[in-house]
């Protein structure tokens, strides 16, 4: 096949093992399922990173293979379900603070008796505010790893409210790079 023409005729490959093993047992070469089940349990061991120091495919059915394949691949995907809801779980903890707050804001705001559409109105600037907040502070961490000509440059390009301000029309370039640069935006409503 295509592995021994890159590997040569004389490299000891699974497939030349799986070849070898049919002969000995009488078959002629192994049938076309029985390679596709051997590179499903190889390839699955590998993948999940049981590793391929035991391999002992020639001693093993077809169904056998394939019922090991099966297990590995859904331990795989048991383990990599199990790394995603930690992940989770570290990922909510950093959000606690933020909820929780939300959670009193609204606990006061109902028992206060503050209508629903003020309430919403209220959960909706924090949100967004927060959002704006957090976009801000990356921003400006980026900002710090470009040179000052560059970071000029984009700092006039992102807060081109500059340019609608009448009086800084009149100014030079170098006060309004100053002046977006720190500049914070605040949300009101």
């Amino acid at each position: 096949g295509l592995l021994a023409s890159f590997a040569g005729e004389d490299t000891v490959t699974w497939a030349t093992v799986q070849q070898e093993a049919a002969e000995s047992t009488g078959l002629s070469e192994p049938s076309a399922w029985y390679l596709y089940v051997s590179s499903l349990y190889w390839a699955s061991s590998v993948l999940v990173g049981v590793g391929i120091g035991d391999h002992d495919m020639v001693h093993m059915t077809t169904t056998e293979q394939l019922c090991v394949s099966g297990m590995l691949i859904t331990a795989g995907a048991f383990w990599a379900r199990m790394i995603g809801v930690m992940v989770g779980l570290v990922r909510d903890d950093f959000n606690d603070n933020f909820t929780k707050d939300m959670d009193d804001f609204n606990s006061v705001l109902r028992n206060q008796q503050v209508p629903e559409v003020l309430r919403r109105r209220c959960r909706e600037f924090l949100i967004q505010q927060r959002q704006n907040t957090s976009l801000d502070a990356s921003q400006r961490h980026m900002m710090k790893n470009v040179s000052p000509a560059l970071e000029a440059e984009v700092n006039l390009q992102l807060n081109h409210w500059i340019d609608t301000v009448w009086y800084f029309r009149q100014c030079c370039s170098e006060f309004c790079v100053d002046l977006v640069s720190v500049t914070l935006f605040v949300c009101h409503s």
